[in-house]
């Protein structure tokens, strides 16, 4: 549900801007002020006055400020809030197929959002508002998703109709057309929980991992090394990225004996399950699978199972890998 609500972004911002404008992360866009006449008579003020109040009363600025308040809610958490600006009734639809109907639905799909990506953010171009009737309107536009409030990764285009009932403009209906991934940090941030450095410390070796994202987050790079008490025995690094053809994750790996590979990757629930390949130094194949099962923030189970090298099935391996904790400040510099 929370990857539903995600893709719906943009949806669900249903009302940004009237007119076509963009609004960005932490902003809702206003309006440029009309330059006035450098003196003013009272009868021209007095007329200029009950225009302003006339237009920030009219349907199109109502629902700009219907914008800005989900701009706020959202960029607050605040998944009750969200759903306060859509009708009782109220459904959405993602390109799919798949619904979210009712308003309670819609502030638990939120909310199971904001639980997963805290620093999400959203910005929006609508390109189109049209009245149907005085209290039915009907926006088109597209929206940007940031699941780590800067990286923008889809872009999406969306069809909300609006209601005013009581005189209070809501969300009634809202649909995602299409989606556009902007960059393969996308279909990667789900193994965002890796980065950062890992240790097994075993009675006879010490494992270390560490993760980071590449400049533009297109990969997740892993290098590694295994000590002993009479040094290093093995280091290597990892890189893990998306495979457009295939439409799934995929890694590739090097060691500093000269051997490599490459692996699949596919989730099972609150694991990873990583199928490879491997030609060893002096040219054996070797295959395995490997399960990484996530325990909670800072450890991760790591087996190895079905390890074949050069037709021969080796014993299985299991590892905890610990988080290290970060390396404390020196206060006196």
């Amino acid at each position: 549900m929370a990857r539903t609500v995600r893709l719906l972004l943009s949806v669900c911002a249903a009302s940004l801007l009237w007119g076509t404008a963009t609004v960005g992360l932490a902003q809702t866009g206003t309006a440029p002020a009309a330059t006035a006449p450098a003196e003013a008579a009272p009868a021209d003020a007095a007329a200029a006055s009950d225009t302003a109040e006339t237009q920030s009363h009219s349907p199109e600025s109502e629902l700009h400020q219907a914008a800005a308040k989900f701009v706020e809610f959202y960029n607050a958490g605040d998944a009750e809030a969200i759903a306060a600006l859509f009708a009782p009734e109220a459904e959405i639809v993602i390109r799919s197929g798949e619904s979210i109907q009712g308003r309670e639905a819609i502030q638990q799909a939120f909310a199971d959002t904001f639980s997963g990506s805290p620093g999400a953010a959203i910005s929006l171009k609508m390109d189109d508002l049209r009245f149907l009737t005085d209290d039915v309107a009907v926006e088109r536009g597209s929206t940007t998703y940031y699941p780590d409030g800067e990286t923008a990764t889809v872009e999406s285009r969306y069809t909300v109709v609006h209601v005013r009932r009581d005189g209070e403009w809501m969300m009634v209906a809202a649909r995602t057309v299409e989606e556009e991934v902007l960059t393969n940090y996308e279909h990667l941030r789900v193994l965002d929980w890796l980065v950062g450095d890992w240790v097994d410390e075993g009675a006879d070796s010490v494992v270390e991992a560490s993760y980071e994202w590449s400049p533009n987050g297109s990969f997740l790079l892993q290098t590694f090394r295994v000590r002993s008490r009479d040094g290093v025995l093995m280091e290597g690094t990892q890189r893990i990225g998306w495979d457009p053809q295939a439409k799934r994750i995929r890694s590739w790996i090097f060691d500093s004996e000269g051997g490599f590979g490459e692996g699949v990757w596919t989730r099972a629930g609150n694991e990873w399950i990583v199928q490879s390949q491997s030609v060893l130094k002096d040219g054996t194949s070797a295959t395995s699978t490997r399960r990484l099962r996530r325990l909670g923030d800072d450890h991760i189970i790591v087996t190895m199972t079905s390890r074949v090298v050069d037709g021969e099935l080796l014993p299985d391996i299991a590892v905890t890998m610990a988080r290290k904790p970060p390396e404390p400040t020196d206060e006196s510099e």
